[in-house]
């Protein structure tokens, strides 16, 4: 999390988020362009971390959702085993 604040083109570059990394690499660099108006390039960069906040927090719900699904998954197979009777002896 501490490199979607710092450097977000860096942080979409170790996900292998090409267009993402463009995207802010392109902000990022017109923000060091841009070093000597104090607004334009802290917005730019304001905009770089913000979209990479927003990955991240997309990326950690969707690990959380998927294993919150596989622990229900998991406690209701059991359930199920549990409840059911014995098979039947096959008949001769």
């Amino acid at each position: 999390m501490l490199l979607a604040i710092v450097c977000p083109p860096l942080y979409f570059l170790t996900v292998k988020k090409w267009g993402m990394f463009v995207l802010t690499a392109f902000m990022a660099l017109m923000g060091f362009v841009l070093v000597f108006f104090v607004v334009p390039p802290l917005l730019l960069w304001a905009i770089a971390i913000v979209m990479a906040m927003y990955h991240y927090k997309k990326v950690q719900q969707t690990k959380m959702l998927d294993d919150h699904a596989l622990k229900v998954g998991q406690a209701v197979a059991a359930n199920m085993r549990a409840s059911m009777p014995p098979p039947l002896p096959p008949r001769a």
